[in-house]
């Protein structure tokens, strides 16, 4: 796996973790359990659990966001319309 694919996998993982156990109760170990990777790799991506949900956090927005906007431009192309349907949306 490339190192940017560990990095991908290691976010959606915890991210996973995170939103199944909490972030207090998704210890390192544990993500890296189940990414199937050395503590090491983790640190070379991350410096520290924080900076680890701050990848998971952004990973979740922009999933959401790109979703949203499928959602929304799958709408008619008035206005009004769009705006009620990002209401749909959420």
């Amino acid at each position: 796996m490339k190192r940017a694919e560990k990095r991908a996998h290691l976010i959606d993982v915890a991210a996973e973790l995170f939103n199944r156990y909490g972030y207090h109760a998704a210890g390192i170990d544990r993500v890296i359990a189940e990414a199937g990777i050395a503590k090491t790799t983790l640190y070379r991506h991350f410096k520290s659990k924080e900076d680890l949900i701050v990848a998971a956090l952004r990973r979740m927005d922009e999933r959401f966001r790109t979703e949203m906007q499928q959602f929304v431009a799958q709408a008619t192309p008035d206005p009004k319309q769009r705006i009620l349907a990002t209401f749909d949306f959420l």
